[in-house]
């Protein structure tokens, strides 16, 4: 089965490049045809599978109908054709029918999402259109694929499509485990995002900071928090900052991010997905704390890790909470953690299942 999957995206950020690297990886040692284009504005670093648009395509709208000619140009040559799914395409209304056995990726619940990214009139207009044109492309689809259970039953529901589960994964071989630098007079837990955004919750963590002021001073708690963080939370920090229990530190060079996590307990992944209308997560951080050796706190759960795994735990935004754990997994070696989750996070195991599942379904729907 040659599969060709596309994707198109204005900046190819860092995160979507691991993506783009471990998947060819994982795709080589299973020794599948699996070929991934990545369709965007910026600097080609990889010509095999980054592809520049002509300057005329190069806008929102005309990029997307860029795509479509090059996905149907292309489609001649493969069994099946992937798309991560483009939100509030007007193009796929008159191009989508034309590409048979097409599968959609969806990494979220794209009508209330959208509103969530912009609270403003573009966001509202943007959601309504996609109302529509989202409906016409799980219509004319194969199947949606989708990072979590919870993201399938919304596309399900949406347009009564046949879903298959496909979470983040990493290349688990490349991620070298943490030196155990921890500190038993202290709890140190970081919080690591390319940008604070709504949904990841870190309005929700301060005011719990400041309500628990004493408890974190009198348990020698540090926070550290890795990345862009938006105004009004930077203003937060300083008005509740007086014990130095917050550590910011932007966006940071592999070897100091490495120096930062070495002496920490735990991981914090996103507190606030509901923002997003989401139930569950399948956090790329994730994957990567449980390499590194380090236990994960979440507010949420996550599509691909058992409810009862002891290294990832499901709580609320409660310092308190979070401390117990973090408390709880000192004596836990960073190897027995990574090697306990490797099952859960590797990108080639969950690339294999889901080209099996596509595989036997394709069979299924020929006969």
């Amino acid at each position: 089965m040659k599969v060709l999957y596309v994707s198109s995206m204005r900046d190819f950020f860092s995160g979507a490049k691991k993506q783009l690297k471990w998947e060819i990886e994982s795709s080589q040692d299973l020794k599948i045809d699996w070929n991934i284009v990545v369709i965007h504005d910026g600097k080609i670093e990889d010509s095999m599978h980054e592809v520049n648009p002509p300057k005329i395509f190069r806008n929102l709208l005309f990029r997307n109908l860029y795509t479509w000619i090059y996905i149907i140009k292309n489609q001649k040559n493969y069994d099946i054709v992937i798309n991560r799914h483009i939100t509030f395409d007007i193009f796929v209304i008159l191009f989508g029918w034309f590409v048979k056995n097409r599968f959609s990726v969806h990494h979220g619940k794209e009508v209330e999402g959208l509103r969530v990214v912009r609270k403003n009139w573009k966001g509202k207009v943007a959601s309504l259109v996609e109302k529509i044109t989202g409906f016409i492309s799980l219509k004319q689809v194969r199947g949606a694929i989708c990072v979590t259970n919870d993201i399938a039953e919304y596309q399900n529901k949406r347009a009564g499509v046949k879903t298959f589960l496909y979470p983040n994964g990493i290349n688990t071989e490349i991620v070298s485990l943490l030196n155990d630098c921890r500190i038993d007079s202290e709890v140190n837990i970081a919080f690591v995002c390319s940008i604070f955004s709504e949904w990841h919750g870190l309005d929700l963590l301060l005011d719990n900071i400041k309500q628990n002021e004493d408890f974190i001073k009198n348990n020698n708690i540090k926070f550290h928090l890795i990345g862009n963080i938006l105004k009004k939370d930077l203003i937060s920090i300083a008005n509740i900052n007086n014990i130095n229990n917050i550590v910011t530190y932007g966006h940071l060079t592999e070897d100091d991010y490495n120096k930062v996590l070495e002496k920490c307990d735990i991981g914090l992944d996103s507190l606030a997905l509901f923002r997003e209308g989401l139930k569950e997560g399948s956090a790329l951080k994730v994957r990567e704390y449980l390499a590194y050796g380090l236990p994960v706190y979440s507010g949420f759960q996550d599509s691909a890790i058992p409810p009862k795994f002891e290294y990832y735990k499901v709580g609320e935004v409660d310092v308190k909470e979070m401390y117990t754990f973090a408390v709880n997994l000192k004596k836990i070696s960073r190897e027995k953690i990574r090697i306990s989750s490797i099952d859960f996070i590797s990108k080639t195991g969950l690339l294999n299942k889901l080209y099996t599942d596509i595989n036997n379904y394709k069979q299924l729907i020929k006969r």
